[in-house]
């Protein structure tokens, strides 16, 4: 077994509640399900079925969400399986997908960012998309790395609209190539030093990530790759391996990979990739598997190993919890109606306790004077929880603005950057007028040249504040050059003041 290999399920804590459930893969040919359940010493598989090329042959599209539901349905029923899937894994074409940094922000901000993040992915989308992303934990103070992911709203759509025709109750929807990835980094060593990369192939489409120890760096998605390569699987494949440990080499002061984990092929694709890999560039490869307790009961390890990723996707395994994914529409739930029905829980909740503590303690022969003080502390409550709501507001803008700062600072190329870093050096008494970018594209694909200039009234800051605000813009890593000019003088009689306006241009890197 490979050394990084940790079993994911092997873990000293794994909370009060197992993963246990009923979860289907879907692909171009088959359908798996299998019931499952996660202990400490790996899987146990307690039902299993594969749908495959026998009776029930079968080829499936994945613009025909009619007969996938329907033979899922007839696959869960005549063997036996509940309706109710914890996870549903559908076809990887369906979906793209990405790896990006996340600022620790509002929820509003963030969807914000991936709706962005997606934008920059495609150009032009001639329909509605359907986004979400599960966030991957690190360390306190960085940003969040996120495995971003998207799909047709219309398609699915009528994925949903099929499955509850056919009565089944879908929890979730996920990409199996984001659970495998998940999967991936649960199970490999908390070692920095160690680069490894993941490759999934599943017709017509390919997945190619890469991992430092157990935390995902790089991400390639390519969609239909196979649908008009020349070459077969294992030659496709070995390309874009090699042509991705080349970018790592590059990329990361010549450090190469330590080994490859693949899965989704056939054993005989599977040796002869393992073979020229072996050969062509000195790697070891090894399908992904995880630890079974018990029998298997036939079970594909690779299928295996996608069902298990489908079903822990989420859960609080390998020392931390992965916000789970969940392309299934309908299940979206908008943040006011979350914290009201939070608030709902709460406030039923502590009326149930509070009603059972009284009557445990004979509380039904209450006092005037012990109604007069429940008033008298409700009146308290009322009273201050403005000033409550109003601290709470205040902390959550300082931490909002902490976390967007943190992140522009370490953001390359982000044109906002510089604006928002020149507002908060302008000194007290001066009052920003006017901010303009100029973003000029170079021919030649050389980097951009941008300009920015920032117009505002300073004659409530003095000279000297305006020496210091020239020195620190100047001390700017993003500011490559400087002028200042000084503008008209406004005389305003009513107000019994007069204005100076001073204008400040930047070249920036």
């Amino acid at each position: 077994m490979d050394p990084a290999f940790r079993s994911p399920l092997a873990v000293p804590r794994l909370g009060r509640r197992l993963p246990h459930g009923t979860v289907a893969l879907v692909d171009r040919a088959s359908i798996t399900v299998a019931e499952l359940a996660v202990g400490p010493l790996g899987v146990r598989v307690r039902r299993h079925v594969l749908a495959f090329n026998g009776r029930d042959e079968m080829r499936f599209l994945e613009s025909d969400p009619d007969s996938v539901a329907a033979m899922l349905a007839r696959v869960l029923r005549d063997n036996g399986f509940s309706n109710r899937l914890a996870c549903v894994g559908l076809f990887e074409s369906m979906f793209g997908a990405t790896l990006c940094e996340l600022p620790r922000t509002t929820p509003a901000a963030t969807a914000a960012l991936l709706e962005r993040r997606v934008r920059e992915q495609i150009v032009a989308p001639g329909e509605d998309l359907l986004a979400d992303h599960a966030c991957v934990a690190e360390a306190p103070g960085t940003p969040l790395r996120a495995l971003l992911a998207w799909a047709s709203r219309s398609q699915l759509d009528r994925y949903a609209a099929a499955f509850r025709r056919e009565g089944l109750r879908v929890r979730r929807v996920v990409p199996p190539s984001v659970a495998l990835l998940d999967l991936f980094g649960r199970t490999r060593v908390a070692d920095p030093e160690r680069l490894e990369l993941f490759a999934r192939y599943c017709y017509p489409s390919m997945v190619i990530g890469v991992h430092r120890g157990d935390r995902p760096l790089y991400l390639r998605f390519l969609p239909d790759v196979m649908a008009d390569a020349d070459e077969g699987v294992v030659s496709t494949l070995l390309t874009e391996v090699l042509r991705t440990a080349t970018f790592v080499a590059e990329s990361q002061q010549g450090r190469t990979l330590s080994g490859v984990t693949f899965s989704g092929l056939t054993a005989s694709d599977a040796s002869r990739f393992t073979l020229r890999l072996r050969d062509e560039a000195g790697l070891d490869a090894q399908p992904q598997h995880v630890d079974v307790d018990g029998p298997d009961l036939g079970a594909d390890p690779e299928r295996l190993a996608a069902l298990t990723g489908l079903l822990v996707h989420g859960t609080h395994l390998a020392r931390h919890r992965v916000r789970s994914m969940n392309m299934l529409p309908g299940t979206e739930r908008p943040l006011a109606r979350t914290v009201a029905t939070l608030l709902a829980v709460a406030l039923v909740t502590s009326v149930i306790a509070f009603t059972s503590l009284g009557l445990a303690r004979g509380a039904a022969r209450v006092s005037a004077a012990e109604v007069h003080g429940l008033e008298a502390g409700f009146e308290e409550l009322v009273r201050t929880a403005p000033e409550r709501q109003a601290l709470l507001d205040a902390l959550q803008r300082t931490e909002t603005q902490r976390a967007t700062l943190a992140f522009l600072r370490t953001a390359a190329g982000n044109p906002v950057q510089p604006l928002l870093g020149s507002l908060l050096l302008l000194p007290a008494g001066a009052v920003p007028i006017e901010g303009r970018f100029e973003n000029t594209y170079a021919a030649g694909g050389e980097a951009p040249s941008l300009s920015l200039r920032l117009q505002g009234d300073f004659s409530g800051a003095g000279s000297a504040a305006l020496d210091h605000l020239a020195a620190e813009l100047r001390a700017q890593p993003w500011c490559a050059a400087l002028s200042m000019s000084r503008g008209a003088v406004r005389v305003e009689p009513d107000q019994g003041r007069v204005t100076e306006d001073v204008a400040l241009g930047m070249e920036l890197r």
